[in-house]
């Protein structure tokens, strides 16, 4: 198996997972099975095809800047995470670090939307039977 389809395999088993707490964390409402299962589908897929979309914003360079924050304020609370950021010319500039992110090779993000995706569907299909009865 190729390692695209093992990540779409994990995340449809992950969306599973989030199905079934889902259902039976609403048990104890006096809600349908299939609104149950509705209520998990599309709690499973907001959660995988934001997190997938999140992912890939982060991909684009969108959210650099909090790496870069979040770095620089860590180095200067504690220098052991690195060099000290006040010490002259070794202090790696926003550009810098954009330039470096932009070399690495991006997450791959496809499997989050596709699995997100499929269980928004599901949910649509599930919402049109729980209205329909």
């Amino acid at each position: 198996m190729s390692n695209k389809r093992k990540e779409l395999a994990l995340s449809v088993v992950s969306g599973l997972l989030i199905v079934i707490f889902v259902f039976f964390s609403t048990a104890d409402r006096d809600h349908s099975i299939v609104h149950r299962l509705c209520d998990g589908c599309f709690a499973a897929g907001m959660l995988l095809g934001g997190l997938g979309v999140i992912l890939h914003c982060a991909n684009q360079g969108a959210l650099n800047i909090f790496g870069y924050g979040a770095r620089f304020g860590l180095n200067l609370i504690l220098p052991i995470f690195g060099k000290n950021p006040w010490s002259g010319d070794e202090r790696e500039s926003y550009y810098d670090y954009c330039a470096k992110k932009q070399e690495q090779e991006p997450k791959p993000t496809s499997h989050l939307l596709l699995s997100g995706g499929l269980y928004l569907l599901l949910a649509a299909v599930l919402l049109v039977v729980y209205l329909s009865v």
